[in-house]
């Protein structure tokens, strides 16, 4: 049986703010009676921070570019983000169902040709029309997966590009004097 957790969930959520704020976690740690290591795996870890920040900052942006709009600019703006957010989460919905019918439909020709004792010419029609099908099924599934590698690469390009910016260094000719 698990030992009962020694923090609240109140309290992770404060450490969980004030680590974000700056403080360190070993001396969050001292305070609350449990080891770095704990915390940094319950959520306190840089690379968590740094994401959260990152979009605090991103909020910030948003939240003051829409302030900077007439108020009913404001509505409109508001009102095409949340259709963006459900078309989005929609269209997520949609390729999932049809990643879930190709995968079905897949197998189906496969038991077909598993199954069939002689390949004739109406098996291996049968067979194509479902694996055509099985393919268009998958379709959205794909090209989302691909739109976000593309987008994946583009930023993982941008931040190596970031890495290997080098500081110039003007060398200048020294003259015996």
């Amino acid at each position: 049986m698990p030992y009962p957790a020694k923090i609240t969930p109140e309290q992770w959520m404060d450490i969980e703010r004030r680590v974000t704020a700056g403080e360190s976690v070993t001396s969050l740690a001292k305070e609350y009676g449990v080891s770095e290591a704990a915390l940094r795996k319950r959520g306190a870890s840089k690379q968590k921070v740094r994401k959260v920040r990152k979009v605090a900052v991103q909020l910030a942006e948003a939240k003051t570019a829409l302030a900077a709009l007439p108020p009913d600019q404001q509505i409109l703006a508001v009102a095409l983000a949340d259709e963006l957010r459900a078309i989005s989460s929609n269209l997520a919905s949609a390729a999932r169902y049809g990643s879930a019918t190709a995968q079905r439909l897949a197998q189906a020709a496969h038991d077909e040709i598993q199954h069939a004792e002689v390949l004739d010419e109406e098996t291996l029609r049968s067979v194509a029309m479902i694996t055509r099908t099985a393919n268009e099924a998958g379709q959205l599934g794909v090209a989302l997966l691909k739109a976000n590698e593309e987008s994946m690469r583009e930023a993982s390009e941008r931040e190596a590009k970031r890495a290997m910016q080098v500081t110039r260094i003007r060398l200048v000719p020294m003259t015996a004097g």
